[in-house]
This record gives structure tokens, C-alpha cells and sequence, in this order.
């Protein structure tokens, strides 16, 4: 996959650090995912971190990506990986 994309991303320019809030720090959360909703890259951005994180478990996924949180991400691997094997029987 190209990331071309990045260079039209919303977040460009912005502390990389605003998008791995803490555990708990809800309101930091909310910012990333604020900025990531009015990306014109959104779906590319998701796709990539989709794809770079792969089976990997939820406590090994890191920050806001594609407006998405890791246990988000996670959840959508999970749904992925079922409908695959389900197909597949």
C-alpha cells in the first residue's frame, strides 16, 4: 500500500503525541479521534494500521489511528479474521 496519502492527512503538522493519549485520559482520546473524523485519509489511515498490526493483540496496538482506538482496531480485526473463517468452512 502507498501512503501518498499522508501527505493530505488532517493530522500533518500536529504533535504525534496528541494522537497516544493515556489509558485513562478520555478528553485526549476525543481530540485524536476529532481530528482523525474530518481527515479526507481516514479510511487509508485505518487500512494501514489494519494492515501493520495484523493478529496482533489488543495490549500490543498503540494510539488513535484512522479515528479509531486499538481495542476499536482490535474489535475489527476480530470481526475481519471471523467472517474470513467463516467463508472459508
Amino acid at each position: 500500500m502507498s501512503n501518498g496519502w499522508r501527505t493530505t492527512a488532517a493530522c500533518i503538522g500536529l504533535d504525534p503525541d496528541m494522537f497516544f493519549p493515556g489509558f485513562s485520559d478520555v478528553r485526549g482520546r476525543n481530540a485524536a479521534k476529532q481530528v482523525c473524523a474530518a481527515c479526507p485519509v481516514r479510511p487509508d489511515c485505518l487500512a494501514e494500521a489494519l494492515t501493520e498490526e495484523g493478529g496482533r493483540p489488543r495490549n500490543h496496538r498503540f494510539g488513535v489511528r484512522g479515528e479509531k482506538t486499538p481495542g476499536q482496531r482490535h474489535a475489527l480485526f476480530l470481526a475481519a479474521r471471523g467472517r474470513a473463517q467463516r467463508a472459508a468452512a
